[in-house]
């Protein structure tokens, strides 16, 4: 056996390890071998009230398949601040990218991921997505870190959303209507609360793996 291949195999053991443990072992993932190209950097945008730690199950899983990840440390300033020093952190990545953003963070990588043709899909996670001149409060208010939203990349760029049927935090009724406003591919958790990606963070990497296949 060669290094090469058992190297492979130990990775492929790892990964079936952590897809055991997050309930993701019906998922398929290629492996490196036969994967088309370089697998995209995902790039993970957490939310107010929370840092990059709450991507961890995510994080495990994505970089046991292989994936690249960055778990951006979002300043949480305003909005306009916030969506630069991401833009800034996209910057630095030559090939492919997939942005996934958490509530607030949502709105963060739907002004971030404008003016970078690498950025090849959206994954929205119990997120804001807001349309230009919104604000993240004005559309949490209005079905239930101020600031207004310039042009939003997903009229440009496919996107996929998680909506957490039990989010209390920004309602499901809003996460439809964004969504479906941006055309979005849409995968609900069942009883889910707002932090989906730490309850049930297989329906969050099953959404993140449809947007890879669909834009690979």
């Amino acid at each position: 056996m060669t290094l090469e291949k058992g190297n492979e195999m130990m990775r492929r053991g790892l990964l079936a390890a952590i897809l055991f443990v997050l309930g993701l072992t019906a998922v398929a993932v290629p492996s490196s071998a036969n994967a088309e190209g370089a697998k995209p950097t995902v790039v993970l945008v957490h939310g107010v009230f929370a840092d990059s730690s709450g991507w961890n199950p995510t994080i495990a899983a994505l970089q046991a398949a292989g994936f690249p990840v960055i778990a951006a440390a979002n300043p949480l300033r305003d909005l306009e601040g916030d969506a630069a020093y991401v833009s800034s952190i996209v910057d630095t990545i030559p090939g492919p990218v997939i942005m996934v953003g958490h509530s607030y963070g949502g709105a963060v990588i739907t002004d971030a991921a404008n003016g970078h043709d690498n950025v090849k899909a959206l994954v929205y996670v119990a997120a804001l997505a807001p349309d230009q001149g919104e604000s993240p409060l004005q559309l949490s208010t209005q079905f239930g870190l101020s600031g207004h939203s310039g042009a939003p990349a997903w009229k440009a760029i496919p996107s996929w959303y998680v909506i957490p049927t039990a989010d209390k935090v920004i309602p499901p009724a809003a996460q439809r209507f964004m969504a479906e406003r941006a055309g979005s591919k849409v995968r609900e958790a069942e009883g889910a609360s707002h932090a989906v990606m730490i309850s049930r963070p297989d329906t969050v990497v099953r959404q993140i793996l449809s947007a890879y296949y669909a834009t690979r």
